[in-house]
C-alpha cells in the first residue's frame, strides 16, 4: 500500500475539478488487491435479506483511490462461479449525494452460470423474469457494464451482451431446446434484443430475431423448418418422440413469442406442407398436401406460485383443440380441463379432457390406440428424485366423448349410424349409445392387470348382423383367448338380433375365471324370452393352447314350436307344438356356433299338438325324415290319408345321446288321432344321414286306441319293448303294423320295408295227472 498526500488539509481531497485545484494538494493511495471481495450495495437488501447484486469475490487486482475517485481493477475474479477478467469498478465522485459506481466487466464460463447470475441479479426483474426457466449448456461470453447510483439503485443502468457458442438453450421446461445456438443476446435495463441469433429446433434451422418492444413487452419472432425425423432425435421427452414416429418429411413455420407483464404469449402458423401425418382419419395426409396449422398460447399472471395459461390448436377446418393448464412451483403442466373437436367447434367441459366427433366413419379404436402409443406410461421418466416430468396422455386420452357417426369402429366392432355420449371417471366408462346395433346405457368398469374388465348394459336393442359374423368370429378365435378379449358381462337387451335372427329379450351374465384346465369364461345365466319359447341356460368357454371348447346345459320352453323354428330360419316346417326341450351338450370352438363333428352329451323332448307340414323343409331335413312326408312316394303302402297333408300329432317325446354329431335313441315316439309313429335307431347330423328303424301304427277304430295311446306316452319303454307289449295285448295290431328301415342321407334315403317279426309259439299246457 502507498499513500502521498500533500497539502493544506481543510481542501481534503483535494478535488481537481480545474489546475487551480489541482495544485493545491494531493491525496493518493494505492494498493493490491488479493482474494478480496467487494459488495456493490452495502445496506440495499433484497425483501428475503440477500444481497441486491452478486458479490464479487476472489478478487486479485488492484485499488487507488485519488482525490475524490476510486477505482477497483481487477484483473481475475468470481462471482457466482463465473470467471470474470478486466472489470473495472468506479465511483468518480466520492463524497457526494449523487455517488455513481461505474462497473465494466467481460466474463466467459458455463452458459448456465450466466442464467444463474441473471436470476440472482436485478437483471431478471428488468427482462419480465423471461429466462427464469431457461437452462443452458456449453460455454459464452459476457460483455456487462454498469452504472449504480448508490443512493437509488433503482436507477441503475445496464448494458451488456451475451455471446453464444454453439450453446444449447431451454426456454421453456416443456419445450425442445434451441440447439448448436449462435448469435448475440443484448440487454439493458429497458430490456432484451437478440442480434443475428440462430439455432437447430427440432432438428431443423430457425432464425429468432426482436426483443424488449417501446412498450415493454418482449416480442421474439421465429422462423424455422420443422423435420420429423429431427424431433425424433432431440425430443426432450419419450412421448415427443412417439408423436415424431407418427410424422415424416419435414414443414416450414413462423411464429411469435411475445412476453409481458410475466405472461406469456405464443403464436405458431404452418401450412405443415412436406410433413406426412400417420394418424387416423381426419389426421391423415401424405407430405405434399396442405394442412394449415395454428397454435396460440397465452399465459396468465403467476398467483401464489401457481401458473396457468389457455392452449388452442386448429388443423385445417376440420379440427379444433383447446386446453385450460395450471402448473404448480416447479412442477409439470397439467391440463384442468380441455377438448378435442372434429367437425365441431372444441368443446369447454367443466372439468376432464373432452372429444367431440361429427364424422362420416370414426375409428374409436384406431385413436384410442394412437392416443395411448403416443402417451406411454404416463408416469416414465418421473424416477424417484425426479421432478416430474409432462403426461402427454392428458392432452389426447378423453374422460368425455360425444360422437355422431354414420360408421364407428369401437371394440373391434362396426357400429352404424351412431349418436354416442361417454365418460369416463376412476376406472369406469359410462356411455348412452343410439345406433343400428344397439341402443341404450353401458357401463365397462375396465380391468386390471391382463384383465379386461366387466360390461353392463341396460339396453333397448343389440343387433349383431350376419354381415359381421367373420369379424365376431375372428375375435373370439384370436390368439387373446376367451378370458383375455371379452370382459365379463351382464347384458340385458329387451331385442336381441343375432345374425338376422330375432332371439327376443336376452339376459346374459358371464365372467371370466381362471380354471385348472385354462382360462374359462363361465356363462353364468343366459335367458332368451320371446313370444314362441324361452331358453335358460348356463355354460363354460374353456380356452387353452389355442383351443376352445363349449358346454352349456339348457331347458327350452316351447310355447309355439312352429313359430319358434321359423324364428330361427326353418320356415313352414311345424304347425303349432308346445312342450319342453333340454339337454347337456359340448362341443369343440364357440359358444354360438355348434360344431356338430364334435357335440356330444344327452337331449330329452317332449312336445305335443303340433303337426309337420307338408311343404319341403329344406334346411330342416332331420325334421322332414321325421315327418316321414316321402313314404306315399316311396311305398307302395296307403299312407296317403295320413301324411300327404303333414302328420298331426298329439305329442313327440325322446331320450336320446349324442356322441361327436350322431344323435341315438330307441324311444322316440310320435303319437296322434291318425297314427303312432315309432323310432329307434340314428342320425349323423354332421354327414346328414340316417339309420333308423320306424313303426307306424295307423288308426283303425278297433277300440285299440287307449292301449296304443297310453304305451305310447310312456317315457321309459323303448321301441322293442313298446311292440311286445302292443301284441301280447292287442295281438290284431300286428297285422296293421308297419315297420321299415330307412337309411342313407335325409335328402333322399332309402326304405325298406320290414315284416313284422313271427309270433311266438306258445308253450305247451302241462298233462294234468
Amino acid at each position: 500500500m502507498r499513500l502521498r498526500l500533500r497539502g493544506d488539509l481543510s481542501r481534503f481531497p483535494f478535488r481537481a475539478d480545474n489546475p487551480a485545484e489541482r495544485g493545491r494538494g494531493e491525496f493518493r493511495v494505492a494498493g493490491r488487491l488479493n482474494n478480496a471481495v467487494l459488495e456493490y450495495a452495502p445496506g440495499h437488501r433484497t425483501p428475503e435479506n440477500k444481497v441486491l447484486w452478486p458479490l464479487a469475490e476472489a478478487i486479485n487486482g488492484s485499488i487507488v483511490f485519488e482525490r475524490d475517485r476510486m477505482e477497483i481493477r481487477g484483473e481475475t475474479l468470481r462471482t457466482l462461479g463465473l470467471n470474470l477478467s478486466n472489470v473495472r469498478a468506479t465511483l468518480p465522485r466520492l463524497g457526494t449525494h449523487d455517488m455513481v459506481l461505474d462497473i465494466d466487466g467481460e466474463a466467459a464460463g458455463p452458459l448456465q452460470e450466466f442464467l444463474g447470475y441473471v436470476a440472482a441479479s436485478p437483471v431478471l426483474g428488468w427482462i419480465g423474469h423471461f429466462t427464469e426457466d431457461a437452462r443452458g449448456s456449453g460455454d459464452a461470453r459476457l460483455g456487462l457494464k454498469l452504472q449504480m447510483p448508490l443512493a437509488n439503485l433503482r436507477e441503475t443502468k445496464v448494458q451488456g451482451g451475451l455471446q453464444l457458442q454453439n450453446n444449447d438453450v431451454s426456454l421453456f421446461p416443456d419445450l425442445p431446446p434451441l440447439q448448436a445456438a449462435l448469435g448475440k443476446v443484448e440487454f439493458n435495463e429497458r430490456g432484451v434484443n437478440l442480434n443475428g441469433v440462430a439455432a437447430n429446433f427440432l432438428g431443423g434451422p430457425l432464425a429468432l430475431s426482436g426483443g424488449t418492444q417501446k412498450d415493454g413487452a418482449i416480442a421474439i419472432r421465429l422462423a424455422g423448418t420443422f423435420s420429423s425425423e429431427g424431433m425424433r432425435r432431440t425430443a426432450p421427452a419419450p412421448a415427443m418422440a412417439r408423436l415424431a414416429g407418427k410424422l415424416s418429411g419435414s414443414t416450414r413455420y413462423a411464429g411469435l413469442i411475445g412476453y409481458r407483464d410475466h405472461q406469456l404469449n405464443v403464436t405458431l402458423d404452418s401450412t405443415l406442407a412436406g410433413l406426412g401425418l400417420e394418424f387416423p382419419a381426419p389426421l391423415n395426409k401424405p407430405q405434399g398436401d396442405s394442412l394449415p396449422l395454428h397454435f396460440v398460447l397465452n399465459g396468465a399472471p403467476t398467483v401464489d406460485g401457481v401458473g396457468r395459461d389457455e392452449l388452442r390448436l386448429t388443423l385445417g377446418n376440420s379440427v379444433a383443440a383447446r386446453y385450460l393448464r395450471s402448473r404448480q412451483p416447479r412442477g409439470a403442466w397439467t391440463v384442468e380441463r380441455g377438448g378435442i373437436g372434429v367437425n365441431v367447434p372444441a368443446p369447454e367441459p367443466d372439468d376432464g379432457m373432452m372429444i367431440n366427433v361429427d364424422m362420416k366413419s370414426v375409428n374409436v379404436d384406431a385413436w384410442l390406440a394412437a392416443g395411448r402409443a403416443i402417451a406411454g406410461d404416463e408416469h416414465e421418466g418421473a424416477a424417484a428424485g425426479s421432478s416430474p416430468g409432462p403426461n402427454f396422455a392428458q392432452y389426447v386420452v378423453p374422460t368425455t366423448i360425444a360422437a355422431r357417426a354414420t360408421e364407428l369402429f369401437v371394440g373391434e366392432r362396426r357400429m352404424a349410424d351412431v349418436v354416442v355420449g361417454a365418460s369416463h371417471r376412476g376406472n369406469t366408462w359410462q356411455a348412452n349409445l343410439q345406433s343400428r346395433q344397439a341402443s341404450g346405457h353401458i357401463a365397462w368398469s375396465e380391468g386390471q392387470g391382463q384383465g379386461v374388465g366387466k360390461v353392463t348394459a341396460r339396453l333397448a336393442s343389440l343387433v349383431i348382423p350376419e354381415s359381421q359374423a367373420a369379424e365376431v368370429k375372428d375375435l373370439l378365435e384370436s390368439n387373446k383367448g376367451a378370458s383375455a378379449s371379452i370382459p365379463a358381462l351382464d347384458i340385458v337387451a329387451e331385442r336381441f338380433e343375432l345374425f338376422n335372427k330375432q332371439f327376443g329379450r336376452l339376459d346374459l351374465q358371464a365372467s371370466n375365471v381362471q380354471a385348472l384346465a385354462g382360462k374359462e369364461w363361465r356363462i353364468d345365466r343366459l335367458s332368451l324370452t320371446n313370444p314362441d319359447g324361452q331358453l335358460k341356460a348356463t355354460g363354460r368357454w374353456l380356452t387353452k393352447d389355442g383351443k376352445s371348447n363349449t358346454g352349456m346345459n339348457f331347458t327350452l320352453d316351447i310355447l309355439d314350436a312352429g313359430r319358434l323354428l321359423d324364428r330361427l330360419g326353418f320356415p313352414d316346417t311345424l304347425r303349432r307344438g308346445k312342450g319342453k326341450l333340454s339337454g347337456d351338450l359340448s362341443w369343440n370352438g364357440l359358444p354360438y356356433a355348434l360344431d356338430i363333428p364334435t357335440l356330444s352329451g344327452q337331449i330329452e323332448l317332449n312336445v305335443g299338438g303340433g303337426q309337420f307340414l307338408k311343404k319341403d323343409p329344406g334346411a330342416a331335413k332331420l325334421l322332414g325324415v321325421l315327418s316321414l312326408q316321402m313314404l306315399p312316394r316311396l311305398l307302395k303302402l296307403d299312407f296317403h290319408d295320413v301324411f300327404s297333408e303333414g302328420l298331426a300329432f298329439d305329442g313327440i317325446s325322446a331320450n336320446a345321446m349324442v356322441n361327436r354329431g350322431v344323435v341315438k335313441t330307441d324311444n322316440l315316439k310320435m303319437h296322434g288321432v291318425a297314427a303312432t309313429v315309432l323310432m329307434a335307431g340314428t342320425a349323423d347330423i354332421a354327414n346328414e344321414s340316417t339309420n333308423l328303424r320306424v313303426v307306424v301304427i295307423p288308426e283303425f277304430n278297433l277300440g285299440t286306441g287307449p292301449l296304443v295311446y297310453g304305451l305310447a306316452v310312456n317315457p321309459v319303454i323303448g321301441l322293442g319293448s313298446y311292440l311286445a307289449q302292443l301284441f301280447l295285448r292287442a295281438p290284431v295290431m300286428k297285422a296293421l303294423t308297419y315297420q321299415m328301415q330307412i337309411t342313407g342321407p335325409w335328402k333322399s334315403p332309402t326304405i325298406t320295408k320290414l315284416d313284422n317279426p313271427p309270433d311266438a309259439p306258445v308253450p305247451a299246457k302241462a298233462n294234468k295227472e
